[in-house]
């Protein structure tokens, strides 16, 4: 643990940061292996109170590749990728809802130990995938895969109410 003098600096070294974002969203990616490590999803944790404490609006879009690829492996379901991109199909896409579900359980409990509560990306739609084509390829990207596509008038309306939102998005069919 840090001492007070030690603390204090850090602080005085952040004050021009937390005045520029002051009331501002920001958006972080915490990957999935970072997921993997208990000390390292309580600091995040402890990060994003913080943030939201000193008056910003964290956004957390999380991923979890190591944990679905893992779960997939125990299910004997081979991943396939299509130029770097997991192609999902629904079973994947449900074992991507269990690792989501892992974030809830395991890092959310830490934030909501400090009063704030997680919602995800689901929640009233806020957040909708954007189905896309890889060119070159005779088969279209399954429309829960692709951009993410988040609508702030939503995002701006509950995020009082959390700052975690989860990856997992609603498909949109695209023609």
């Amino acid at each position: 643990m840090k001492d007070p003098i030690q603390k204090a600096d850090v602080l005085l070294e952040a004050l021009p940061y937390l005045r520029r974002f002051f009331g501002k969203t920001i958006v972080i990616k915490y990957g999935g292996h970072a997921m993997s490590n208990d000390e390292l999803k309580e600091s995040f944790a402890q990060d994003v109170v913080l943030l939201k404490y000193v008056g910003m609006n964290p956004v957390i879009v999380h991923g979890g590749g190591p944990q679905i690829d893992e779960m997939l492996d125990k299910l004997g379901i081979r991943s396939r990728f299509v130029r770097g991109m997991r192609v999902t199909d629904q079973t994947t896409m449900e074992i991507a809802e269990m690792a989501k579900r892992e974030f809830n359980i395991t890092v959310c409990p830490s934030c909501g130990s400090r009063s704030i509560k997680p919602v995800t990306g689901t929640w009233r739609g806020t957040a909708r995938g954007k189905a896309y084509s890889v060119p070159g390829l005779r088969y279209f990207a399954c429309p829960s895969c692709g951009e993410h596509v988040y609508d702030p008038a939503a995002m701006r309306r509950i995020q009082e109410r959390s700052p975690a939102f989860s990856k997992r998005c609603l498909a949109r069919r695209s023609a």
